[in-house]
């Protein structure tokens, strides 16, 4: 499977889901992020993190092989949806029942 691991769609893209011939669009409005889930303790899906008392988090995005189009002002963009997610995610996780509580 091309993004097992994740990745970043940079132009539009289409790709199978369902299991029935179904087809989604993604990148079309510019980068898009695919992360793995896994499914934690408790039973939620979502995106592994790990941190101790101060929460570190690095996100490793692998692009090798695709190609890369945009700019700064793009990735700069790009870069504070990924944090704004990920500390979104956090802030669930620390909740009762989550993977950090």
């Amino acid at each position: 499977m091309k993004y097992a691991k994740g990745g970043v769609v940079t132009q539009p893209t289409f790709f199978r889901y369902g299991g029935a011939g179904n087809l989604g669009l993604m990148g079309e409005a510019g980068a898009e992020a695919i992360l793995p889930l896994k499914r934690g303790r408790s039973g939620n899906l979502g995106v592994e993190s790990l941190g101790g008392g101060s929460t570190n988090v690095s996100v490793n995005v692998d692009a090798s092989g695709s190609s890369v189009q945009g700019d700064n002002e793009t990735g700069q963009q790009f870069g504070e949806a990924i944090a704004t997610a990920i500390q979104l995610e956090i802030v669930k996780q620390k909740r009762s029942g989550g993977l950090l509580a």
